[in-house]
Order: structure tokens, then sequence, then C-alpha cells
């Protein structure tokens, strides 16, 4: 028995479906399933479409090849496409050469329509007309020797073929993510029309993938599905389900010209192949003009088949007019609330910065803490400001016709106070010290050993006193919005028991002085970590200046001659006479000349 083309020819058929099988996937579930259960129960009646042009019903950049947008929410699609084809179905003779034709030519109009249900998802219907030129199968008997004494001869035939009821379902936006993702369940409903080779003659079922990826100049698409129609026996052959692939590239331009090659088929699982073999595969070159405003499209196209796989044709010319409602009179919009990061509550009157990837910047006030307002589609650089909160920046892609929802969360500021603070414990004990503080002309109590005041800027003479320690002073500067530490670590004084006694206008030690000085080494020896001891010299303001400055001169230098002989380091004592300059009483009185003449020593750290 003679082979029906019904096979690709040789690599380029092989190549194709190796490239394109990577894109298939089966996307019919549970509806493949049903769809195979019934074709089972119905695999009596002989039926196969090998109409191989099926349409986009949604629109879109492409022809027969879907990409993955969708309809927006309620916006409506129509289109009628028209298309003739050659020779699909052809009987080859010994050489593989064309015979004769089962189907010599096919008219066939698709009427489609389509309803955006969200923006995410739409269904559409196609209704396909045919007129044929076929001959009938029943009247074909074998082996072929004459047709034309066959009883097999061409008639034409007028029916409505299977119905294609489709969802398609975006799953991701290729606007928004570069690739776009869809998913397209359909089913087949039956019309049982009379011409074998243009009708299932049962509802059939199964679902696409689909992708596209915008390269710039051009978009690229790829499709790839299963179609479950069940086994049935088809000139001697049994045909089973099939994988459904294309590719296509083209792009639509803004002044409304398009482009697309288009290239698509089928790979049916055939057993018994000794009538019919291999898979159809077709291409198609189409150039489209759409009006302003996403006006009605016109387009035409045309292109052969690539193998003589049942339903390619020998060439396929196409012409048609789609219209596809976009309710471009959805407004891209930003909406934008600026609220406080801890309570969540909108803080009013922020001030807003919005900038597009031009540079191209506006500001806003979101009175009440929100905004809202029209934008084109694009990327935005958005940053909200409020008194006495950080600002917060962020960067929001704006799809067009929808609106993008932004929440801007600020943190409320730190408030930095101008401080001091001062602490203070025993240089040698670490024991915290409780002392009294003069900052300027304020004077304060530390209460654990510590002090924390704020105060204004400025430059401050600092003075810590506490009982049976040296006097601690410093001018210190107090920085804006800052908090200026001061940690003192107090000295105890080296305090005498009694009067060091000299001989009069001597500096010479009376003995009865010897206890009070030793006792001071003693008390040099307690004290850590310094760096000199300063004995200090001081006079009464009789006598002149010059006598009573060398006086007081000699009498520390008496006194320090004295600790270094009761084994203190010479090198951590200097002596140094103050005369009459720092009195700390007055030289009008016995008593107050007495306390003048004293002996002091100063701990230097």
């Amino acid at each position: 028995m003679r082979n029906v083309g019904f096979g690709v020819t040789g690599k380029l058929g092989l190549g194709i479906v190796l490239v394109l099988s990577l894109c298939l996937v089966s996307a019919t579930g549970a509806l493949a399933q049903d769809a195979t259960d019934v074709n089972e129960d119905a695999a009596d009646q002989d039926g196969i479409n090998m109409e191989l042009f099926q349409p986009s019903i949604f629109g879109g950049k492409f022809l027969a090849i879907q990409d993955s947008s969708t309809l927006t929410r309620w916006s409506p699609g129509i289109a009628v496409i028209a298309d003739y084809a050659n020779s699909i179905l052809t009987d080859l003779g010994d050489n593989d050469e064309p015979d004769f034709d089962y189907i010599s030519q096919v008219w066939t109009i698709h009427a489609m329509a389509a309803l955006g249900l969200w923006d995410w998802l739409s269904v559409g219907v196609d209704v396909p007309f045919h007129r044929s030129r076929k001959r009938d199968l029943d009247d074909i008997r074998f082996p072929i020797e004459d047709v034309t004494v066959n009883g097999a001869q061409l008639e034409t035939w007028d029916e409505v073929g299977d119905i294609r009821v489709e969802a398609k379902a975006r799953v991701l936006n290729q606007e928004d993510h570069g690739i776009g993702l869809a998913i397209a369940p359909y089913v087949l409903i039956a019309t049982e029309i009379e011409n074998h080779f243009l009708g299932e003659n049962r509802t059939t079922g199964g679902g696409s993938l689909i992708l596209d990826y915008d390269f710039g100049p051009v978009t690229l698409g790829a499709n790839g599905g299963y179609h479950a129609r069940g086994r049935n026996d088809m000139l001697g052959t049994e045909i089973g389900d099939a994988f459904t692939f294309g590719l296509a590239v083209g792009d639509q331009y803004d002044n409304g010209l398009g482009w697309s090659l288009e290239g698509w088929g089928r790979a049916y699982d055939v057993e018994d192949s000794d009538t019919l073999d291999g898979t159809p595969v077709e291409v198609t070159a189409t150039i489209s003009y759409q009006f302003p405003k996403h006006g009605p499209k016109l387009l035409a196209g045309a292109g052969p088949g690539v193998s003589q796989g049942a339903g390619a044709p020998q060439y396929r010319l196409i012409g048609g007019v789609s219209y596809y409602y976009h309710r471009d009179d959805r407004p891209t919009t930003l909406s934008i609330r600026v609220v406080d990061i801890e309570t969540g509550e909108m803080i009013p009157n922020a001030d807003l910065t919005i900038s597009n990837t031009a540079g191209t910047t506006t500001s806003h006030v979101a009175a009440g803490g929100a905004w809202s307002g029209e934008v084109e589609k694009d990327t935005y650089q958005i940053q909200a400001e409020a008194p006495g909160y950080e600002t917060d920046t962020k960067t929001v892609f704006a799809p067009k016709n929808a609106d993008t929802g932004v929440e801007m969360r600020l943190t409320k500021k730190v408030e930095l106070k101008t401080m001091l603070s001062v602490s203070v414990s025993d240089k040698c004990t670490g024991e915290v010290l409780d002392a009294s503080v003069r900052v300027g002309t304020m004077a304060y109590n530390t209460s654990g050993g510590s002090l924390s005041t704020e105060l204004a800027p400025g430059t401050y003479d600092v003075v810590v006193e506490v009982p049976g320690y040296q006097t601690y002073s410093s001018e210190v500067l107090v920085s804006p919005a800052t908090t200026t530490a001061i940690v003192v670590r107090a000295i105890k004084s080296i305090t005498l028991t009694d009067t060091v006694y000299f001989a009069t206008g001597s500096d010479q030690i009376l003995p009865r002085s010897y206890p009070t000085l030793d006792n001071v080494v003693e008390q040099i020896a307690a004290t850590c970590e310094y760096d000199y001891i300063e004995v200090q010299g001081h006079t009464d303001a009789r006598g002149s200046d010059e006598m009573n400055m060398k006086l007081s001169e000699r009498r520390a230098a008496s006194v320090r001659a004295y600790l270094v002989g009761k084994g203190v380091d010479g090198s951590k004592l200097q002596a140094r006479g103050y005369g009459e300059t720092q009195p700390i009483a007055s030289n009008e009185t016995e008593e107050g000349m007495a306390q003048n003449r004293r002996v002091e020593f100063i701990v230097h750290e």
C-alpha cells in the first residue's frame, strides 16, 4: 500500500522537533485524561482535524503562535481570519511524488471572539467555517489504481469545524519580568463534521505553555503543548495524541506596522504507519498594520509546508482583520502612603519627590499621609520626607494601565540633645565618689558618682570637688547635638596633720614637724600612678617680695630633701616656692599670716 504524506522530510523536520521539543510540556492535566476516556469510548468515530493553522484567539504580536499577553479586564476582542490551504493531504506515489489529493483545497474562515475576565485571565472561542475540495474516504477503494474509476472523485464540502474554546492565564508579565509566561488550556467541541480529515468527530482537549521574551529589536515567542485526542484508525494507521509546538519572531512598531515569521506543527503518536507516518510542519511570514489608538488590525501572510505530514499544505495564504479593545482609559497611576514604621499610622503632609528614568523629577505633598497621581509606564525612584523623620527611598516599576501601590515607611529621628556627663571615681581603688560639680555658674551634685545635664553648646569651666581629694578643674568644649563626657579619676589629697614649722626667717625644719612629714611619706607611698608631686612653699606678706620668694623656695627644697631622706623617689618630687603670691587668708592679722605660711603637696598625674 502506498504511503499518504504524513511525514517530516529528513533532517529538517527532525531538527525542528528536537529544538522545539524543549518547549513542550503537558498542560492539560485532568482535562487531558477526561478527553482520553471519552475518546476511547468513541474510537469507532473516525476523524482527525488536519487543519494545522489555528490562529491565536487573543491577538498579540504573532498570528498562530501565542504571546503571553492577555486582554485587560472586561476588554473584548473579535477577529475574522481567512486562509486558503492547498493540498493538505496528498497520496504519494511509488517515487514519493504526489499522485492525487485526498483534500485538494480548503478555504477556512475563523470567526473568533475573546474577553478579558481579569487582567491576567482571558477566555475566547474560535468557530471555523470550512469549504473544502476532497474525496469521500468511504468511496476510496484500495489498492488505488485508477482514481477516475474507483468512485473517489473530488467534491465540494461546506461545514463547521471543531469549535475551540480556550482560556489563557498569564503567570509572568513580560513587561515586568522581561520574560512572559502563560498557560492556555482548551477544549475542541465536535460538530460531527462529514469531512473526516477536518474534525475529530468527538470532543477533545489540550493545553499549551506560552513563553515570550523581548530582545529589544524583536520579540521571540515559543509555544509547546499537548492535544489529548485518544486513538483511532485513519487510512490503516493508528493515530493517537499529539504534541504541538511553535516558534515565532516578530515585532509591532509604534507606527502601526508589524511583522512576524512563524513556524508550527504537530507530532502525533503513530503506530502501524503503513499508510500514515510523521509530523506536519509549516511556516508563515505575516505583515500587519494596526490603526492608531489600538484600532483594528489588518494582516496578510503566506508560507509553505516544510514537511509532507498530513495537514501540512503545499502552501497557505492568510488574510484577516481583528479588533481587540484594550481599556487604555484605565490610567497608569502611583498610589503612595507615608506611614510611621513603628505605629503604622499615616504621616500627614509628607514631602514626596518622584523621579523617572529620564531624570524628570516632580514634587508632591502627601496631604493626610497619602498621594495618588497618573504617571507614564516607567521605573520611578520615590523619596519621602517629613519633619522629625528619616528619609525613605524606594524604586518601583509602574506597569501600564495599572495602579501601583507604594508604602513609604519612615523612621523617627533620634533627637540628639547637647549633653554633659561627669563621672567621678577614686583613681586607685575605682570606688565611685559623690562630688560637687560646678559648670560655669551652675552647681550640681553627682548621684552615684555620675551627673548628666543638658546644656547649651559652648565652652565651660568645669570644677569637680570631692572631700579629701584634689580638686579637678578643666575648660571643656560642649559641642551641639552630642554628649560630652568627662571622666574624673580623683586623687586623694596629701594632707598635713600639723603645720610644718621652720626656724624664724630660715629654711630649717624644726624637729617637732618631723612626725608630720613622716606621715606625708606614708601618704605618698599609698598614692598610685602619679607623674610627680610638687612640694609648694608659701609665705606671708611680711618682708620684700624677693625675700619671700627665695625663702619659700628654700623651705620647699628643705621639705623635699627631708622626704628624699626618708626614701621617697627624688625624681618624683619637685620643689617650688610661691612666696606671698598665693595667700589663703588675710595678711592683716596674725592668724591669717600664720595660715599663709604653709607647705602644700600637689599630686600631678
